[in-house]
C-alpha cells in the first residue's frame, strides 16, 4: 500500500517495507494518482435555495516544499483550506466544516460521496485544464414569491402601517432591495444582479408581497419580470 501523508509529503511504501521483512508474499500494488490540479466537482444542492439542484465547487490541490495542500471554493467562491487532507493511491478524503469528502481519482475523473448534517450526496468531477473557470450551466429560471425589502433589514414588520415607507426609507442604491422569502424554519435573502435595470419596480413594489420570474446566477436572481402577488410565500 502506497501512502501519501498530506502534512508531511512524506510517500511509505508498504509493500516495499514487507519485502525487506521478508513478508512480501500477497502484496498487491496501490495504483498512484498525482492529485495535483484544479478539480471540477459536482454533486446535489443541499441547501434550501434553488440553484438549479446541482452545485459545483472547486478542489485545488498543490504540492508547496514538499508538503501536499488542498483548498475549497467556499459559498463566496474564495479558496479556502480543507481540514484532515490524507490521500492513499487513489484515494483523497478531507474535511470542509460540516462536510466530509471522499473521493476516487482515475486519470483527470473524480468521483466519490460528500457527507454532512443533511445527507450523503454522490459526487462526479474532473481535472481542470489549470484554468479557475467553472463549467458554464445551463441556465435555470424560477419563479419564487416573497417581500421585496431590504438586503440587510429584511421585511417590514406584520404590524408595519407602511411597509413600504418602511423599506424605501433604508433604501440607498438599488442592490440594497432583495427578495425576502420566509420559509418554514428560516428567512432567505436573495439579492438580485440586474436591481438597477428594475429599480423603478422594484422601489414601486417595496414592502409587498410578489412573485417574480428571474434567472439564477450564482446565488443571485437576474429579473425578467415581477409581479404583485397575495399567495402564500
Amino acid at each position: 500500500m502506497v501512502i501519501r501523508d498530506a502534512r508531511a509529503g512524506a510517500l511509505v511504501t508498504g509493500c516495499a517495507m514487507g519485502f525487506m521483512l521478508g513478508l512480501g508474499a500477497g502484496c498487491s500494488p496501490v495504483v498512484e494518482q498525482d492529485p495535483i490540479g484544479i478539480w471540477n466537482l459536482k454533486f446535489g444542492e443541499q441547501s434550501q435555495r434553488a440553484t438549479g439542484r446541482i452545485r459545483t465547487v472547486l478542489l485545488r490541490m498543490d504540492e508547496l516544499g514538499g508538503e501536499l495542500e488542498a483548498r475549497l471554493t467556499s459559498v463566496r467562491d474564495t479558496f479556502l483550506p480543507v481540514d484532515r487532507l490524507r490521500v492513499e493511491g487513489a484515494a483523497v478524503s478531507f474535511g470542509f466544516g460540516a462536510y466530509e469528502y471522499e473521493l476516487e481519482l482515475d486519470g483527470d475523473l473524480v468521483n466519490g460521496t460528500v457527507v454532512s448534517p443533511l445527507g450523503t450526496q454522490e459526487i462526479t468531477g474532473f481535472r481542470q485544464g489549470g484554468t479557475l473557470m467553472y463549467n458554464v450551466p445551463e441556465e435555470f429560471k424560477t419563479s419564487r414569491q416573497g417581500v421585496i425589502g431590504h438586503r440587510v433589514e429584511l421585511a417590514p414588520p406584520e404590524d408595519e402601517l407602511d411597509p413600504a415607507a418602511w423599506v424605501l426609507g433604508r433604501i440607498h442604491a438599488p442592490d440594497d432591495l432583495a427578495l425576502i422569502v420566509q420559509l418554514r424554519d428560516h428567512t432567505t435573502v436573495v439579492s438580485f444582479v440586474n436591481a438597477e435595470d428594475f429599480d423603478e419596480e422594484l422601489r414601486a413594489h417595496a414592502g409587498q408581497q410578489v412573485e417574480i420570474t428571474a434567472v439564477w446566477v450564482g446565488e443571485q436572481l437576474r429579473l425578467e419580470r415581477i409581479a404583485a402577488s397575495h399567495g402564500e410565500h
